[in-house]
């Protein structure tokens, strides 16, 4: 259960609680502004609504600097276990390109 702090001592001291922030982007090209209002507009809502979904997207995906680090944590993959997948993905592929072939010859 969460205690409710009175606001003052939140603004004083940063009690550690993250809330709500709003963020002030300063200085940003007009071809970006322009273009995030393109894709807010093509995806019927506000450029608001959409930044925050592209934010949201953005830090769901690793940084590059978090890649590298999990990258050095992982052992490589050995010879065997390559030439295992690049065959099973070989056969899901001329399945995938039979079953191309079997549709178009039954138009």
């Amino acid at each position: 259960m969460r205690v409710k702090v009175p606001l003052w001592p939140q603004l004083l001291y940063r009690d550690g609680t993250i809330r709500d922030v709003d963020i002030n982007v300063k200085n940003l090209d007009p071809d970006i502004v322009s273009r995030l209002a393109e894709q807010a507009l093509a995806e019927g809502m506000s450029q608001q609504e959409w930044i925050r979904q592209t934010l949201r997207r953005s830090t769901a995906r690793l940084s590059p600097a978090e890649l590298l680090r999990r990258r050095e944590m992982t052992e490589p993959m050995k010879d065997e276990e390559f030439s295992e997948i690049r065959q099973r993905a070989a056969k899901r592929r001329k399945a995938a390109v039979e079953n191309l072939d079997a549709r178009q010859r039954r138009r």
